[in-house]
């Protein structure tokens, strides 16, 4: 998610000049069922050329799975993409200071990657989930090369859905990787079990934001809203790690974070990479 994927480097020259044209085609669009529009993507874009009058015979591949993206997606804010992986929203609910938000006020997210918030009010379920992954995949050039649940939201309040989406795609597409976008708070008696079904339903990799060694420091940045804190978020770094899953752990360089002990923490808990962020104050 936002918390997780540095901004790519908005297009610039022609590839910006289709990124200004898909505001207006994807604005026209809005208020219209997307499934109804073309399933094809040779067809989708095709039409997309004709109604913008030029030349070009095929849109950049990152335009075109964007393009693709958004046209195939069943409720706006569901997927949206970066480099050539899809991510997933599964809700707006978050029980801290959203990832985004840790990043700093001046953080946004990428135009190239189409991401919106979901709609007030909607959330998609495990079919929505596995549709939209299924059609990036049909779609695209080139298939996917991961799955990441994530969103504005945090995605394990979701469990269920996830779990289910997970297992749909995994049957489906066993190739895939499927990771996990989370602020890890996850009270500490509950931790084992819920890294063991994250496991169980294919979810190999997550990436858990530490944010920082100091306890204290914590609760001031991330603001829990539930009961939990920075040792529950360790205890299921820890969880996850025993249980087989893939664990990177990241925090953003804030001013007074300390990055070096943070690192050192996470090492220590077993993940097995630790990521740095830009603050972007």
């Amino acid at each position: 998610s936002m918390g997780d994927v540095d901004p790519t480097p908005d297009p610039t020259g022609r590839e910006k000049d289709w990124f200004e044209w898909l505001s207006y085609f994807v604005l026209y669009y809005s208020k219209t069922d997307y499934r109804r529009i073309s399933y094809r993507s040779n067809r989708f874009c095709e039409e997309f050329i004709n109604k913008q009058n030029c030349s070009c015979q095929r849109l950049p591949l990152r335009v075109e799975r964007l393009v693709l993206t958004m046209a195939l997606s069943p409720m706006r804010g569901l997927a949206y993409t970066l480099r050539n992986t899809v991510y997933v929203a599964l809700t707006n609910e978050c029980n801290s200071v959203t990832l985004i938000a840790s990043r700093g006020p001046s953080f946004k997210m990428p135009v190239s990657s189409g991401f919106v918030h979901l709609d007030n009010g909607k959330e998609p379920g495990a079919q929505h989930v596995f549709d939209v992954v299924e059609d990036a995949w049909r779609e695209g050039k080139e298939p996917p090369e991961g799955v990441v649940f994530a969103g504005v939201g945090e995605p394990l309040l979701r469990l269920d859905v996830l779990k289910e989406s997970a297992k749909r795609i995994k049957a489906k597409r066993q190739g895939i990787q499927l990771r996990l976008n989370s602020n890890g708070l996850v009270p500490a008696k509950e931790s084992a079990r819920m890294a063991a079904e994250l496991f169980a339903c294919g979810v190999e990799a997550a990436s858990v934001s530490l944010t920082t060694a100091d306890p204290e420091q914590y609760a001031i940045l991330m603001q829990p809203t539930n009961g939990c804190g920075h040792a529950d978020v360790c205890t299921f770094v820890t969880r996850l790690v025993e249980n087989g899953v893939q664990v990177t752990c990241s925090a953003v360089e804030h001013p007074e974070v300390d990055i070096s002990a943070t690192r050192s923490l996470a090492i220590s808990l077993g993940a097995v990479a630790f990521v740095a962020r830009p603050y972007f104050p």
